[in-house]
């Protein structure tokens, strides 16, 4: 394998998601309750990122809460997986690139919170002694993560 560019996976990454055979968890896991992109992760021909902030913690609660219902969850992405390989099965001989009719139409959303969201929030940190130092840039190192060259602070 080539030498990958700084910033880059190092490992080649699957073409299509939905071809990844999935492990199976322990029974015990309740997959309801974990957001699809931590396990299995999302299949996904693009993605789309909001950023907020929380000016009002009573009506953000609030509003989370009919979000809640929309989140995406691990046993949802599964069920969505099987959807694509089966379209997978029905596109056969289809050259490509498919037409958008033929492909499986997916929304899927999950939420995070950095430290500032949580504090707002009165939620205290996770279990994890590196989440309060700071930005995954800040922690890049501790990680292993080399930052892409266009992104050092010197190029900002």
């Amino acid at each position: 394998m080539a030498q990958a560019p700084v910033g880059q996976p190092t490992k080649p990454l699957p073409d299509n998601r939905a071809i990844i055979p999935l492990e199976h968890p322990d029974p015990s896991i309740d997959l309801s309750n974990i957001q699809g992109d931590i396990y299995p992760t999302f299949p996904k021909k693009v993605e789309q990122f909001v950023f907020f902030s929380i000016a009002d913690p009573s009506l953000f609660r609030e509003k989370l809460g009919e979000f809640r219902k929309c989140i995406t969850t691990a046993a949802c992405v599964i069920k969505n997986l099987e959807e694509i390989e089966e379209a997978r099965q029905r596109n056969k001989g289809v050259p490509k690139p498919l037409p958008k009719e033929r492909m499986v139409k997916l929304i899927q959303y999950q939420i995070g919170f950095s430290l500032s969201g949580m504090t707002a929030l009165n939620v205290g940190s996770p279990n994890d002694p590196d989440f309060g130092k700071g930005s995954q840039k800040t922690q890049a190192g501790d990680l292993g993560d080399e930052p892409a060259p266009e992104s050092t602070p010197e190029n900002f």
